[in-house]
C-alpha cells in the first residue's frame, strides 16, 4: 500500500525540480525526502526519476504517475481544508 506522504513528496520533488528544493519546501531533511521517494519507488516497483549529478528528470512511469498523484494530493488537501472549515478551525501553511 502506498503512503500518502511518499506520494506528496514525489509531487513536491517533481514540482521543485530537485530533492534539495523539495526538502526546503516541505521543511524536511533531504535524507527524509530521499527515503520517502525510495520507499515509494519500491512500493510501485518502478523508478519515477532519473537521477544524475546535474539534476533529475521524470521517467516515463514518473510522468504517467505524476498527473494522478498531484490530483490525489490536491484532493486530500481540499478535503482537509473543508473539514477544518466545517469545524471552524484554520488549516494550511
Amino acid at each position: 500500500m502506498l503512503k500518502l506522504d511518499g506520494v506528496a513528496t514525489f509531487v513536491a520533488i517533481a514540482e521543485a525540480g530537485s530533492i534539495s528544493e523539495a526538502a526546503r519546501r516541505l521543511r524536511l531533511a533531504k535524507s527524509v525526502v530521499s527515503e520517502r521517494l525510495a520507499e515509494l519507488e519500491r512500493s510501485l516497483g518502478s523508478a519515477l526519476l532519473h537521477r544524475t549529478t546535474r539534476g533529475l528528470a521524470l521517467t516515463e512511469d514518473g510522468t504517467a504517475f505524476l498527473e494522478r498523484a498531484a490530483r490525489i494530493v490536491r484532493e486530500v488537501e481540499e478535503a482537509t481544508a473543508e473539514l477544518a472549515e466545517r469545524r471552524g478551525t484554520l488549516s494550511g501553511p
